[in-house]
């Protein structure tokens, strides 16, 4: 089954964030509040497939920590 481009972004936002607490040695709600938002925060987020809507500066420390890069494109180039 193919998955839409929600669900893949949201896994790997997943897998960014535990390889940030990996990294860090930390758990998952000491990163939500680093993000300044409550310990479940994450947590939540991950449960229900919604981390997509994370703020685009948090995802954006999510994959500087990961030793990625965010690289925004012109639609008509896609």
């Amino acid at each position: 089954m193919k998955q839409d481009a929600y669900s893949v972004m949201n896994a790997k936002l997943k897998g960014m964030i535990a390889e940030v607490c990996e990294i860090d040695n930390i758990s998952c709600a000491d990163l939500s509040q680093r993000f300044g938002y409550g310990p479940e925060y994450l947590q939540k987020k991950s449960a229900s497939k919604t981390l997509p809507e994370l703020r685009i500066k948090d995802v954006m420390l999510l994959a500087e920590k990961c030793g990625r890069r965010i690289r925004f494109e012109d639609m008509d180039s896609v």
